[in-house]
C-alpha cells in the first residue's frame, strides 16, 4: 500500500472513559507516511481534546440532546454519513457498541472498509440493564456487527463472548488489547500530589457506577485502618458512596476526589493502586497505573484484569465482589514493601507491551491487511 490513506475513527466523543482515550491513542500513533486520520465525535467538549495532535481534524455533529446519551449518539447517523461521503475515508474505525452500531448503520451502502472495536462484554452491559434502549442494542448486535469487514475485541474474553453472540460473523474477533499507555505520562507523573498526613495512599480510578465495584472496595477500608483511599472519578453513584462513607465512619479517610485532569499524578504518588470492578473489557488504568511503577491490586474479573496481570508476578489478583479479599491484598502488600516494591518493577515492564506504538502498529498492520484485500 503506497497511496497515503483517510482513516475516519469515530467516537462517541474524546473523553469520559478508557475507550475514548484508547481511541485517541491510536490515533496520535497512526503512522502519517500510511494513515491520514481524522476523528469524528458525536459531541464536542470532551477531556481528553486537549492532548489531540494539530495535524489530526475533530469533527463533532453535536447531535440535540435527548433523554437517552445512547439516542443522542444515535442521532449521529445521518451527520456522519454526510461526512463518509464528503471525506471519502477508506476505512471507517469506531469503537463502543452504540459508536459501533451507529458507524454500521451510517456506512451502509457506501465504498469503505469499516472496523468496529468492542470495548466491553455486551451480555454485561446491555443483558443486566433494564433500559429499553440497551434491550434493543443487545438485538442489534448480532444483526449489525456481521456487516462489519473486522471486530477487534480487546481482550480474549470478549473475543469469545462476541463470537458466540454473533455467529454470522465471517472471521472470529481479532484481539487488540487497548493502548494503555503514550509517552505522554512520563511528564505528567512529574506533578506532586502530597500524602494524606504521611500515611499510605491507596488510589482507585473509574467511573462511580455500579461496575466499577467501589461500594466493595469502601467496605474494605473497614479492614485496612493504614491507610487512606482516594477515588478519582464521577458518577451517579456519588451521593450513595458518600452515603456509605459517612455511615462506616470513614469520612477522614476516604475521599471521592471527582473527575482529575491528571490522574498519573495520583497513580505514581500512591502505595498501592486498586481496581474493584465487577468486570471490564480490558482495564486500561491497570496497564496505566503500572507504568507509573505502583504496586496493582485488581479483581480477576472478566475480562481484562487476568490478561495483563500475572499473580503474585507483576500485581495482585483477588475474587470480585469481595471487601474481605481486597482488604485481605492490601494489607498484605502494606506489611510487605519488598513485595510492593517488587511488583511495582515487574508492573512497569509489563505495561509496555500497552505502549500506544505498539497498540497503533498492530491496528495499522490489520488496517493494511483489510485495505489490500478490498
Amino acid at each position: 500500500m503506497t497511496k497515503r490513506q483517510t482513516i475516519l475513527l469515530f467516537a462517541p466523543s474524546l473523553g469520559g472513559g478508557g475507550a475514548e482515550r484508547h481511541l485517541l491513542r491510536v490515533a496520535t500513533y497512526l503512522d502519517r507516511e500510511r494513515f491520514r486520520p481524522i476523528i469524528a465525535v458525536a459531541r464536542a467538549g470532551g477531556s481528553y481534546e486537549s492532548s489531540l495532535p494539530d495535524d489530526i481534524p475533530l469533527i463533532a455533529f453535536n447531535a440535540a440532546d435527548s433523554p437517552s446519551s445512547t439516542l443522542r449518539i444515535l442521532r449521529s447517523i445521518l451527520p456522519l454519513r454526510k461526512l463518509i461521503k464528503r471525506e471519502q475515508p477508506a476505512l471507517l474505525f469506531s469503537v463502543m457498541d452504540v459508536a459501533n452500531i451507529t458507524a454500521l448503520i451510517a456506512a451502509r451502502g457506501q465504498s469503505l472498509i469499516k472496523v468496529v472495536s468492542v470495548q466491553n462484554p455486551p451480555s454485561m452491559v446491555h443483558g443486566r440493564s433494564t433500559s429499553p434502549v440497551s434491550k434493543a442494542l443487545l438485538k442489534l448486535i448480532p444483526r449489525l456487527y456481521p456487516s462489519a469487514d473486522h471486530v477487534i475485541a480487546i481482550s480474549k474474553g470478549i473475543a469469545q463472548e462476541v463470537h458466540e453472540l454473533c455467529p454470522k460473523l465471517s472471521k472470529r474477533p481479532t484481539v487488540i488489547y487497548n493502548a494503555g499507555l503514550d509517552d505522554e505520562i512520563a511528564n505528567l507523573i512529574e506533578e506532586v500530589v502530597q500524602h494524606p498526613n504521611g500515611q499510605p495512599l491507596l488510589v482507585a480510578v473509574g467511573r462511580l457506577a455500579p461496575q466499577k465495584g467501589f461500594s466493595y472496595l469502601i467496605d474494605a477500608m473497614t479492614e485496612v485502618p493504614k491507610a487512606h483511599l482516594w477515588i478519582l472519578g464521577e458518577g451517579k453513584l456519588r451521593a450513595e458512596l458518600e452515603q456509605q462513607i459517612a455511615v462506616l465512619n470513614l469520612q477522614s479517610r476516604v475521599k471521592l476526589l471527582g473527575f482529575q485532569q491528571n490522574p498519573y499524578a495520583f497513580m505514581n504518588s500512591a502505595d498501592i493502586f486498586v481496581l474493584s470492578s465487577l468486570f471490564e473489557g480490558f482495564g486500561n488504568v491497570i496497564a496505566e497505573a503500572m507504568a507509573c511503577e505502583t504496586a496493582v491490586i485488581a479483581t480477576d474479573c472478566p475480562y481484562g484484569p487476568g490478561e495483563i496481570i500475572s499473580d503474585d508476578v507483576n500485581g495482585l489478583l483477588v475474587e470480585p465482589s469481595n471487601a474481605h479479599a481486597l482488604a485481605h491484598a492490601i494489607n498484605l502488600l502494606l506489611d510487605d514493601p519488598q513485595k510492593r516494591c517488587r511488583l511495582a518493577e515487574a508492573g512497569k515492564k509489563r505495561a509496555w507491551d500497552f505502549h500506544a506504538t505498539k497498540i497503533a502498529a498492530q491496528h495499522s498492520l490489520l488496517f493494511e491487511q483489510l485495505l489490500e484485500q478490498s
